[in-house]
């Protein structure tokens, strides 16, 4: 029997399976994001017309197969050329239903996509949010985040980093230039950065500008899933 096989795009089955068992994010400050809530229905009924899409191509692939059968035995009886003709105009309109269930299917992966992606990076960043205000060691992730973004401008002159100002005591506490290994000809300064949430950062120079904020790169990681690129 031909198989006809819808495939399914890896990035809806990276997220799916997550979305049912979120809970509802807030609304990030300074921006209008998606409600959750409907966002959720909405998918779930769209996830739905495509479980029923399923079912009856499932259908539609037996009907093929029985209309094979019926033509292979009427090789063997009266009437061969009518049942022949007839098995092959059910064939013919099975194949036309099964091209026109299979585009509809597509549509409806590609309507629930984008609200399914949008709510998975809403609840990625209001997770990742939480975990760093409820850990006590914010400072060393912060620190972390640091040495990884200085590595890109480690022959720049002149470097500022902002940060939440929660960090500001630490930073000025501690041997900040050899915690983070920086040159000795480099001048660095450390500046207040009241947007900045608990573990990020600003790194700029004159000629690099890095954004080491949490909502960039739950956006990187939702680009390459719209790319279809592994993470």
């Amino acid at each position: 029997m031909q198989q006809f096989v819808i495939k399914v795009p890896k990035r809806i089955r990276k997220i799916e399976s997550q979305i049912l068992t979120m809970q509802k994010p807030d609304t990030l400050s300074g921006e209008q994001e998606p409600n959750p809530e409907n966002m959720t229905r909405e998918a779930l009924v769209e996830a739905q017309k495509v479980k029923i899409l399923k079912d009856r191509i499932k259908i539609l692939e037996l009907e093929l197969q029985r209309a094979r059968e019926e033509s292979f035995k009427a090789g063997y009886e009266e009437g061969k050329e009518n049942t022949l003709n007839e098995a092959n105009k059910r064939i013919e309109q099975a194949r036309q239903e099964m091209a026109r269930m299979e585009k509809e299917y597509r549509e409806s992966l590609e309507r629930i996509e984008m609200p399914l992606l949008e709510l998975a990076k809403t609840m990625a960043m209001e997770v990742l949010e939480t975990e760093l205000s409820l850990r006590e060691d914010h400072d060393q992730i912060l620190l972390k985040r640091l040495r990884s973004m200085l590595r890109e401008v480690f022959q720049e002159k002149k470097v500022t980093v902002e940060v939440n100002p929660s960090h500001l005591p630490f930073l000025k506490s501690t041997d900040i230039r050899q915690e983070l290994d920086l040159p000795r000809e480099m001048e660095f300064t450390v500046l207040e950065g009241k947007h900045l949430h608990k573990g990020e950062a600003f790194v700029s120079s004159d000629d690099f500008y890095l954004d080491g904020r949490l909502k960039t790169q739950i956006e990187e990681l939702g680009n390459k899933l719209k790319q279809g690129e592994s993470l």
